[in-house]
């Protein structure tokens, strides 16, 4: 069996960033999330029934505490290279958007 020697401090110190730039981009996209409610305001056909606008509210709230947490986190973290702080935010902001869509659509469909 062939031995497996743990990762090389080189490769460790190189990706300390990412959870850094996750969080960066997660509260990006929480922030955005965020302003559903002036979509919906501005465009009131698409708007969830009457009796479903409390979950755009809650969605709209925890995504605005969600982002300010994110970037308070995100600030004490150790920043790295440019290579993992861009793909760290790309991904952050595409994970972030599929969980709380997640949660909006659970809260929305009343099960």
């Amino acid at each position: 069996m062939p031995q497996t020697r743990p990762p090389s401090r080189a490769i460790i110190s190189f990706m300390k960033g990412l959870p850094r730039a996750l969080l960066f981009g997660a509260s990006l996209s929480f922030a955005l999330i965020a302003l559903v409610p002036i979509v919906f305001w501005l465009a009131p056909e698409i708007a969830p029934p009457a009796d479903r606008t409390w979950a755009v509210g809650a969605s709209s709230a925890f995504a605005l505490f969600a982002s300010a947490m994110a970037i308070w986190w995100a600030r004490r973290l150790p920043a790295s290279s440019w290579l993992v702080a861009i793909i760290g935010w790309i991904v952050g902001f595409n994970l972030a958007i599929f969980i709380v869509e997640i949660v909006f659509v659970a809260f929305l469909s009343g099960r």
